[in-house]
């Protein structure tokens, strides 16, 4: 009997030992951290809306917000009229349609990262150390990539989404981001004729 209490306490203390440094890692993953809150609120039945629906969401403001946070390092480094256009409409634009999911989230109970995630991070710290005879190109590649992924998750999404209110959210922004899309497109192949 003492041997099973003795075996129940060790597996409870490695339990609780995994799940604070599961905890303590999501802490310092903002996106990571939006994950598990969302998906406590699915085993709690708190969610409103489906899980998919919230990763969604989660997944739209990571890529949101790492369009501002590379286009504020552009308009701080390119001399490029043209690219400083570019990201200046990046950062009006994103910023706003981050500021719309914010607020559908409040309503669908959806907890959304309030940083970026650390790969977008490096990414963006990546931005700040290249040499400004490679930054355009380095910036617009960037956008064109991340368009190209975000452009096809938003189309994924038109079809997968379930909560009309996400879907209007993806139906209304699809347009804007396909415009950044043909535009990141149209400056990266200016940047490559020079």
């Amino acid at each position: 009997m003492k041997q099973f209490r003795l075996c129940r306490s060790v597996v409870l203390c490695m339990a609780t030992a995994v799940l604070a440094c599961a905890c303590n890692n999501a802490r310092n993953n903002s996106v990571k951290a939006a994950k598990v809150a969302n998906d406590q609120k699915e085993i709690a039945r708190e969610n409103v809306v489906s899980d998919q629906d919230a990763l969604f969401a989660v997944n739209a403001a990571n890529a949101g917000m790492a369009e501002v946070a590379a286009s504020k390092v552009a308009l701080d480094r390119t001399q490029n009229t043209q690219v400083k256009d570019f990201a200046s409409m990046m950062v009006t634009d994103h910023s706003r349609a981050n500021d719309n999911l914010k607020q559908l989230a409040v309503h669908k109970n959806i907890t959304l990262p309030d940083s970026v995630s650390p790969d977008v991070r490096r990414h963006v710290e990546d931005l700040r150390t290249i040499a400004i005879s490679k930054f355009d190109k380095a910036y617009m590649d960037m956008m064109v990539k991340d368009h190209d992924k975000v452009v096809g998750d938003f189309n994924e999404a038109v079809k997968t989404v379930q909560d009309s209110d996400i879907r209007a959210f993806v139906s209304q922004v699809l347009p804007t981001l396909i415009k950044h899309q043909q535009e990141a497109k149209t400056i990266q192949a200016d940047l490559s004729r020079k």
